[in-house]
């Protein structure tokens, strides 16, 4: 489902990733004109949003873990087969 929060999320992505991805390639001495510095410049970009988004998804998943659960108040992360399996044993 389309929502506003993922265009603001992408949208910050794509634009803290231009800047070092265009420093870059001047600094390597390429333009955006040729097919070289167009393939130089696309792969910096995608290296840089992978690593934007591993550090989202590893801060996303440490608050997560800090956030106690609503029903039982338990820290951590668990997985729902293992609660399920837990409730039919007793």
């Amino acid at each position: 489902m389309f929502h506003w929060k993922y265009v603001v999320f992408h949208g910050i992505a794509i634009g803290i990733v231009r800047f070092p991805a265009e420093s870059l390639l001047n600094k390597l001495g390429f333009t955006m004109s040729s097919v070289a510095g167009v393939l130089l410049g696309l792969s910096i970009a995608i290296l840089l949003l992978l690593l934007y988004y591993g550090i989202a998804i590893v801060a996303e998943s440490l608050l997560v873990v800090r956030r106690p659960c609503c029903n039982c108040h338990t820290r951590g992360l668990v997985a729902d087969w293992q609660d399920s399996r837990s409730d039919h044993s007793k």
